[in-house]
């Protein structure tokens, strides 16, 4: 059975992203738990920088996204499985897009430049309104990502486990 393959570019991206996320998360969560001090600013520093290249990549897998037709998955099932899992996808890259957007905003709503790792700000752009609605909207949105991406990986697993094609073939490195 003949396996397309998205290309190498889109895999590292999709690979990637997956550990910026999970790494984003992570140091989210650690950082509203962990009480003000170096460890806490450490996370929130791990936080923003991870989030900012996660929302840089997802800038490079929209048009990677579009303009590669070679291993997009065909109706070999029922159409509305392949429609909703079209309407999952887009439905992640845009939230990979307004979760770090929120966030940004978040912060300068606040009027605070934002810190990246290697000591590079984010300085406020312009001035933002909203202060509250800014952090309520990255953590609903963020949330909303997390539920996404189980369903995902539930179908992916759906895909490997139970119909046994090669849909996780064509995300994954090598032969």
């Amino acid at each position: 059975m003949t396996v397309h393959r998205h290309s190498f570019a889109v895999i590292a991206i999709h690979w990637l992203s997956v550990v910026l996320l999970v790494l984003a998360l992570a140091t989210g969560m650690a950082s509203d738990e962990l009480p003000r001090g170096n460890w806490r600013d450490t996370a929130q520093l791990g936080h923003f920088s991870f989030g900012v290249l996660l929302l840089a990549f997802t800038v490079l897998r929209v048009p990677a996204r579009l303009f590669e037709r070679s291993a997009h998955p065909t109706p070999a099932h029922l159409p509305w499985i392949y429609r909703a899992a079209q309407l999952i996808g887009w439905a992640m890259i845009v939230l990979m897009l307004l979760v770090p957007t929120t966030g940004l905003f978040d912060g300068w709503a606040h009027g605070r430049a934002v810190p990246l790792a290697g000591g590079w700000m984010w300085p406020v752009p312009f001035e933002v309104p909203g202060r509250e609605l800014w952090g309520e909207a990255h953590e609903t949105l963020a949330w909303a990502l997390v539920w996404l991406v189980c369903v995902h990986m539930a179908a992916a697993a759906w895909h490997g486990w139970v119909l046994h094609d090669t849909t996780l073939k064509r995300i994954w490195f090598g032969r």
